[in-house]
């Protein structure tokens, strides 16, 4: 199976402080893992990273073939990444969120976007 994110030597300090302290990982194509950890142990950090959000200080990471640091459009359109501090306005709908997202990804699926709103409807209505 074909590596999707490999992490090599990966670090960031912020003037003395080693927020992540080479960190090597490998996840393969159908894996599921998870960050896990206290605040302040670098999980965040190493998200903005690999999203080249945050330079590291050393080290390099690669997704889906690619240098983190050279992550282009093409290859933001099959990363799904959500920032922590996402918030959705309260006068916004589902379906003005997708209408308004949609321009962003030339492969939108228009199927999928349909079924996962009849889940998300059924979800909510039987709550």
């Amino acid at each position: 199976m074909a590596d999707i994110l490999r992490i090599i030597d990966l670090s960031k300090r912020f003037s003395r402080a080693a927020v992540v302290d080479h960190l090597n990982l490998e996840l393969t194509e159908g894996s599921i893992y998870g960050l896990v950890g206290p605040n302040g142990a670098g999980k965040t950090t190493t998200i903005k990273m690999l999203m080249n959000i945050l330079q590291p200080t050393e080290g390099r990471a690669e997704i889906l073939g690619t240098d983190s640091r050279n992550l282009g459009p093409r290859d933001f359109e099959r990363i799904g990444y959500v920032s922590e501090n996402q918030e959705m306005p309260d006068w916004m709908t589902v379906g003005y969120l997708m209408s308004y997202l949609k321009p962003f990804y030339p492969a939108w699926d228009d199927a999928r976007e349909e079924n996962s709103c009849a889940s998300l409807i059924c979800l909510w209505t039987e709550n």
